[in-house]
Order: structure tokens, then sequence, then C-alpha cells
């Protein structure tokens, strides 16, 4: 019995390998090749599959260098340390889009960015300009065509010159990410908090570009957000779990045509959130953590219920201006070890002459 499942087996590859090489006869005949042309061995059908299976990875491959370059090992890790779980993928429109997405913590921007990459989408995401000024990996921010956007207290730089970078990126046909809400979220339950009303700017700008909202939830199990700490015990596939839900387009057409103000604006923010959230609320019901948890009937705002990790904000941007200050003077300092050098050699120079 044991031959007999062997030869069977052997008999269907026969039969795939001649299908294939009837296909590629065919298509050769109406090209014009010769028939006495043996161009179908074994080893000629197998190194065309192995070609066209290569062709195929790299048809696969989305944005600029940098990101084909980086995007591999981001996709492993984030796999290795969760069991990363993507739904609605399908949904997704091909061209432009802009995609609203709710922020808990730091991984956030890894997890939309790794969900859209397997999904053959190259994500632009509007981040923090104080991360393009770290060494490294700034330059990789840029060369990878991420958006700085420079905040109200930043004191450098223009924040509408993002609003219009995002503009030109939509009009490109590439798809820009965007967190509305600007920040992690002060809801002490984790829910979407009042967001800013960029994302709306962008889709009123835009009718024509779809808006896709985007809801996860796991990270916040692997690192607090304000202090930074790590439950390295939770790292593993086995110890766990990311969920990560696409929407369908947002319908938005009953916001079109209409002057644009800030009821307006707010009214479409609030639209956007509420579409995450009913996400996000069904990804929390299938987790025992947030049993009976329940979005707010009025979502949280900062202006009205305060901000209760306001100390360790404050702690957490003290220590990132420690961090510039150092970075300067680190920069200051090895200049003019450098230009110390560079005159002593000159000098050298012309003592020899």
């Amino acid at each position: 019995m044991l031959r007999r499942s062997r030869s069977e087996a052997h008999s269907e590859r026969e039969l795939s390998g001649s299908a294939l090489a009837a296909v590629n006869r065919a298509v050769l005949r109406e090209a014009g090749a010769p028939e006495g042309v043996r161009f179908f061995s074994k080893l000629r059908t197998r190194c065309v599959g192995i070609q066209s299976a290569r062709q195929v990875r790299r048809a696969e491959r989305h944005g600029p260098l940098m990101m084909r370059l980086v995007a591999p090992p981001l996709v492993a890790l984030t796999h290795a340390i969760q069991d990363m779980r993507v739904c609605g993928a399908s949904k997704l429109p091909a061209g432009p889009m802009l995609v609203v997405a709710n922020h808990t913590c730091h991984l956030d921007a890894l997890t939309v960015g790794v969900a859209l990459y397997e999904a053959g989408i190259a994500p632009h995401f509007a981040a923090r300009a104080d991360l393009f000024r770290v060494p490294v990996l700034g330059s990789i921010l840029r060369r990878m065509g991420q958006i700085p956007v420079h905040r109200s207290d930043d004191g450098e730089g223009d924040a509408t010159a993002a609003m219009t970078e995002m503009a030109d990126r939509l009009q490109r046909g590439e798809c820009v990410v965007v967190f509305p809400e600007g920040t992690f979220t002060r809801d002490p339950e984790k829910w979407p908090m009042r967001a800013k009303t960029g994302a709306a700017r962008l889709a009123l700008r835009f009718p024509g570009v779809p808006v896709i909202g985007l809801a996860h939830w796991g990270n916040e199990a692997l690192i607090d957000p304000w202090t930074g700490k790590v439950a390295w015990q939770k790292l593993g596939r086995n110890s766990s779990r990311l969920d990560v839900r696409f929407t369908a387009p947002l319908d938005l057409e009953q916001f079109w045509g209409r002057d644009e103000s800030y009821e307006l604006l707010t009214d479409m923010t609030e639209s956007m959130m509420t579409a995450i959230t009913d996400e996000l609320a069904q990804l929390r019901s299938e987790d025992p953590t947030s049993a009976g948890l329940t979005p707010r009937k009025r979502r949280w705002d900062r202006a009205i219920d305060g901000d209760p990790y306001r100390v360790q904000n404050a702690r957490n941007k003290a220590r990132r201006r420690r961090a510039e200050r150092r970075r300067a003077r680190l920069l200051l300092t090895t200049g003019l070890f450098a230009t110390s050098a560079f005159l002593r050699r000159m000098r050298a120079g012309r003592r020899e002459n």
C-alpha cells in the first residue's frame, strides 16, 4: 500500500509537470517558436517555476529602497515577539488612501506599518519631528519617506508643512498614515480619546481618496507608554497576541460639499474615531483582560477631563531634552576634536615643507 501511494504521488507530480510543459508549449507556439526545440525538460520546467516565484517575491516589495531593506527584518521581529493576527486587509483599495488608527504606545507605528506592508502597501507616517533628529534613525526615516510633524510647543519648523507634504503624498497615489489623537491616549482604560482635526482636513481636501480606519489591541501589554518598561516575560508568540482590524472605506459623503468650519471638522473627526472605537470594542471583547469594559459615552477630552499622565509626560519630555543636549554636546566635541586634528596635520605639513 505504501508503494502504491508513492507511485500515485509520483504520477501526480509528473502530471503537474506535463501540464506546465503543455502550457509553455502553447505560449511558445503562439510566439512563433520552432516545434523541434526541446525547451521542456523537467529541469527547464523547474527553473521556470523558480524564476516565476522570484519575480512574484520581487513584485511584492514596495516603497523606497530603504523601506524594502528595513521592512523584512521588522516584519520578522514583529511576528516573533507577538502572535499578530490581521483582519480586513482584503478590504483595502488600490491607489492612494488615508489610514487613521488609534494610538496606545510606542509599538503602534511598527504594528500599523507591518500590517500595511504585508498587505502590499508602502506606509508613510506622520511622525514626531524630534525622531528625525536622532542620529541614524532620522536618516533612515527620511530615506523611508516618512513625514516629520512639528508640534506647537516644538519651537522649530512649521506645523503646516506636514499637512502640505501629506497632501502631496496623496496626490502621488501613496498611502498616508495618521494617528488622529496626536499622541498616546490619556484615557485610563485605553479607549481612543478626543482627536485633532488634521485627518479630517486632509479628507476634505481629497474627497475621492478613501479613508480607512484601523484598530489594534495588544501592544499595551508589552510596553508601558509612560515609563517605557518592557514586559519581557510576555515577549514571544505563545505569550502575547496582537490583533489588527481594518475597516471598510468610511462613508463620509455627508460631509462633502459643505463649507469647512470647526464644527464640520469636529463632526468628521468624531465619525472617524467612532468607527475605530467600534472595531476596537470588538477586538477587546475577545480579550479576557478587557472583559466587561465598554467605550465611554463621552470620549475622554484632556481639556475637560485633564491629563492623568501629565507628571510622567513631563518627565519624558525632560528626559528627551536632556538626551538632545547630550547629543548636541557630543557632536560639538567631536567636531572640535576633528578640527583640531586637521589643523595639527596642516601645521605639521607646513613644517616639513
